[in-house]
């Protein structure tokens, strides 16, 4: 089990050897990847599914939604494998890949393709939706645990104004995470540093 932690320039470090695994960045795979960082620590790069800021509207589910975010996944992963570098899509609820299903489903229509996973369970779990998130997490779990395109979950503790325990989500989540076998822990201890 390779468990990393994210230091305060966004690097995902991992805690046994403490070299550089990847960097978690806000950037979307949307985003122009003339945007990208310049140097990539550990040669994987964690961009969302969807900007921070873009509002969901129900014609991004629509099939020319579906292109215009399949074409950008594929520029992106060109540039990626041009700057050798791994791509790896953070899934988030106000993203295209807005839940599990979608995402499975996206992900098996991508086996062909050079772009990976970096699940954030918690990221697709809605305000309304924390009484409930052992469940949700459980369910979350279940359907993507044969996903082949996941390369590592993050595992919050902290989600939007709720925290949540840890244990109950490692818990949860737990045969997810034992069959990808590489865990970012983000909590607030880890967030300086």
């Amino acid at each position: 089990m390779i468990r990393l932690v994210s230091n305060e320039n966004a690097v995902l470090i991992d805690r046994h050897t403490h070299e550089p695994w990847g960097m978690l960045t806000e950037l979307s795979v949307t985003d122009d990847p003339k945007d990208w960082p310049a140097n990539i620590p550990g040669d994987r790069l964690v961009v969302r599914c969807a900007g921070i800021n873009s509002e969901p509207s129900p014609m991004r589910w629509m099939p020319s939604g579906w292109q215009a975010f399949d074409y950008s996944v594929s520029r992106a992963v060109e540039a990626a494998d041009r700057r050798g570098v791994e791509l790896l899509i953070r899934p988030a609820h106000d993203g295209m890949l807005s839940d599990a299903v979608a995402c499975a489903s996206w992900a098996r229509k991508m086996e062909s393709s050079s772009v990976g996973l970096m699940l954030d369970p918690l990221g697709w779990l809605s305000p309304s939706m924390m009484g409930d998130a052992a469940d949700h997490l459980a369910r979350i779990a279940e359907l993507m645990i044969e996903c082949t395109k996941i390369s590592g979950v993050l595992m919050q503790v902290s989600a939007g104004q709720e925290d949540l325990d840890a244990a109950m989500v490692e818990k949860a989540l737990g045969t997810l995470i034992e069959g990808v076998g590489v865990v970012v822990e983000i909590n607030q201890a880890d967030a300086g540093g």
